[in-house]
């Protein structure tokens, strides 16, 4: 969300929704702080996050607009129990997922 939109938006609301606004604003931040240090001597970005669409795309932005990735160099690994003969968990079975970065370059 880039200022001006901040700007109209909260110009719009009135003082309790403001609040509103900004504990929401603020309780989203400290859960992606918690799933950034839950990555702490692994290869991901950030683990454990709880498996939802919301969750999914709040921390590929997050990754996006402080690291400065891509979404091409971003890549998700469901967790979760494995119910089919695959080796990986799909993710309509997941409980959470993690968030890494690819190793590759891309032009």
């Amino acid at each position: 969300m880039t200022n001006e939109e901040l700007t109209k938006k909260l110009s719009s609301m009135t003082d309790e929704e403001i609040e509103k606004f900004w504990e929401d604003r603020l309780a989203k931040n400290l859960k992606i702080y918690e799933w950034s240090n839950n990555s702490n001597g692994f290869y991901s970005i950030m683990k454990g996050v709880p498996m939802s669409e919301e969750n999914l795309k709040t921390v590929k932005n997050h990754c996006i607009d402080v690291y400065g990735y891509t979404r091409r160099q971003l890549y998700v690994m469901y967790r979760g129990k494995r119910t089919s003969s695959s080796y990986c968990t799909l993710k309509k079975d997941a409980h959470s997922f993690d968030i890494y970065k690819r190793n590759v370059s891309y032009r």
